[in-house]
């Protein structure tokens, strides 16, 4: 996805206005905010005229506010936006955080990382703080997941590939954290004055 200069000066207006929300416009002060966005893009592409400023992927929910994730280990940028948002907006939002997102990549591309996993007999793996080794029983029939005393028992019919191991191994993992969070939710909302909340894994 990318967005012309030209098309960028042409939606500042409308993309500071729909940001301002309910704000009164003298506080706000979205002229000022326009001047910005434009000296930040001048700025950042100065000797390129008709660059075109990528912007990373957007998915749009029903959701209040905006929110701009970087996720390890490459640093993939994700913005989920409520659905009232143009893509203009959205656009805006993104060009006026590349700094920051520039930093999380940074930071990330710094962090020491676990081995990959192979998913073999024995292997490492570690749930809620705790370490357990992998045992795969080979069986007919669907494939499974369970923790016993110290060892994470993985059923698989024969021959079943790496990918699929590990496609397994991850959907239990979120199913793990599904199930763990509602738990949490019901203590916390309360102390942080929140009603019901949408969660994603």
């Amino acid at each position: 996805m990318a967005l012309k200069k030209s098309e960028l000066y042409g939606s500042l207006w409308q993309s500071c206005d729909e940001l301002r929300g309910g704000m009164d416009a003298s506080q706000y002060k979205d002229y000022g905010l326009v001047l910005l966005f434009i000296k930040y893009v001048s700025d950042k592409y100065a000797g390129h005229p008709y660059g075109a400023i990528k912007v990373p992927g957007e998915v749009l929910k029903d959701i209040k506010n905006v929110h701009l994730s970087v996720y390890p280990p490459a640093g993939r940028v994700r913005i989920s936006a409520p659905r009232r948002m143009n893509l203009g907006t959205i656009r805006v939002f993104a060009i006026s955080r590349l700094d920051w997102i520039k930093q999380q990549q940074k930071k990330l591309r710094g962090q020491e990382r676990e081995t990959s996993r192979d998913y073999v007999e024995r292997e490492s793996h570690w749930v809620w703080g705790k370490r357990y080794l992998l045992h795969i029983i080979e069986r007919d029939g669907p494939p499974s997941l369970e923790l016993r005393h110290k060892r994470m028992i993985l059923y698989l019919r024969p021959g079943t590939s790496e990918q699929k191991r590990g496609e397994i191994v991850e959907e239990w993992y979120r199913a793990q954290l599904k199930a763990a969070v509602p738990a949490l939710l019901s203590r916390w909302q309360p102390l942080f004055g929140v009603g019901e909340t949408d969660f994603f894994v």
